[in-house]
């Protein structure tokens, strides 16, 4: 141990865990931080290149979400913060909802309008929006990029209506794959990511902000078919070459998914 600051999360002790990489993690709820003030330009940043050709895969995943959210709540008015191209606005727009996005990206922000979704070039935080305006608001994989994510929380309890909801994702620090790499692990990215969760520390820190969490999953293999058992059954049935080259990979996802380790944690979260 090098030097011990305070979990902001929960109140314990945040020890240095690597030197290298500026990692801290709080012995009690395992929140993590990058130290490293390094951020990168939101224009020049990788995600929009990330979804712009993984759109298929990414659709997968937010069918899943658009269900998800289908079981707590019928459609009303919903904002994504980070909406990127639009995608997960224009499928909970052919649901029923009424949709705007917030972003950052002018090149993801041209696609979301040409998708027909109202979309602000502009960040959260300089941003305005009347009270209690959504019944939903979305974070994915956002979160973990921004410089004050308690703040954050407090503004999106104060836009929500009465019993409206939050869905955020976020890489899970808690996972199988993090505890084996450590701080080498695939999602610290020390230059883009500044926060690291467990469900432990987001739940602190979300009933902090008053907020309330009614749903959790964590998952892997989520970038080809949202969903292990999916890719499973895709790997099953895709002949012996697919089968081979997936299901060896796709069984121990399942597995550590419903161990709640998976690589990703989703969260909704109700006002």
């Amino acid at each position: 141990m090098i030097q011990s600051q305070i979990c902001f999360a929960c109140g314990g002790e945040i020890f240095i865990v690597g030197t290298k990489t500026r990692l801290v993690k709080c012995a009690a709820c395992g929140l993590g931080k990058t130290l490293d003030e390094i951020r990168q330009n939101y224009n020049s940043y990788h995600r929009d290149t990330v979804y712009f050709d993984s759109e298929k895969q990414f659709k997968n995943i937010f069918q899943k979400r658009v269900r998800l959210i289908g079981k707590f709540r019928k459609p009303g008015t919903a904002l994504e913060i980070g909406s990127s191209s639009g995608l997960m606005l224009s499928l909970l727009k052919n649901s029923g909802w009424e949709v705007a996005g917030i972003e950052p990206s002018k090149e993801a922000c041209k696609v979301s309008r040409k998708r027909g979704i109202t979309t602000l070039n502009k960040s959260f935080e300089n941003s305005k929006f009347n009270k209690e305006t959504f019944d939903l608001v979305i974070m994915n994989h956002v979160l973990e990029h921004m410089e004050n994510p308690n703040d954050i929380l407090e503004r999106i309890n104060g836009i929500l209506k009465k019993d409206g909801m939050l869905l955020v994702d976020v890489p899970n620090f808690e996972s199988l794959s993090a505890k084996i790499w450590g701080s080498n692990w695939k999602y610290i990215l020390p230059q883009e990511h500044k926060w690291h969760f467990t469900l432990k520390s987001l739940s602190y820190l979300l009933t902090g902000t008053g907020l309330k969490i009614i749903y959790a999953e964590t998952h892997s293999g989520v970038w080809e078919y949202a969903s292990p058992a999916k890719e499973l059954f895709e790997s099953l049935t895709g002949g012996k070459k697919r089968f081979f080259g997936e299901a060896i990979s796709a069984i121990p996802n399942l597995i550590v998914s419903k161990l709640g380790m998976g690589t990703g944690l989703t969260v909704l979260a109700k006002k």
